[in-house]
């Protein structure tokens, strides 16, 4: 899986980042997804505040899992899962146009790159996968 582009998003009161990603597939076709950083834990019960300190101590790993960053009281780890259940998009050959209203649904047409980031779609798409 490669990822293609990324950027800063959240709401009110959250941000984070997301990853536009592309795995080509072995039948020809094109998987695009939208992924975070998995949720790992909430920081009190993976590391709890040392009391004289104040600090904490975040461990290296969760679960088997390298540990990406803590943000607020959460973990992150370093894995890429899609961000929701519409997330994931598999595009085959003749279906450019879906693949391309996905993108702008998903607000991806708005990246500074997007020229380059659909140039990329359709050359995984026109060698295969």
């Amino acid at each position: 899986m490669d990822v293609l582009a990324s950027r800063e998003t959240g709401s009110i009161t959250d941000a984070w980042h997301e990853f536009l990603c592309l795995e080509r597939l072995s039948d020809g076709a094109v998987r695009l997804s939208v992924r975070g950083y998995e949720f790992a834990a909430v920081l009190d019960e993976v590391c709890p505040t040392d009391e004289e300190t104040g600090e904490r101590d975040v461990p290296d790993a969760i679960g088997g899992e390298a540990v990406h960053q803590e943000f607020g009281y959460l973990v992150y780890s370093n894995r890429l899962v899609p961000v929701d259940d519409e997330a994931v998009f598999t595009l085959t050959p003749g279906h450019l146009h879906e693949a391309r209203v996905w993108l702008e649904e998903r607000g991806w047409d708005r990246h500074p790159d997007f020229a380059a980031l659909w140039a990329s779609i359709q050359e995984a798409l026109r060698r295969g996968g």
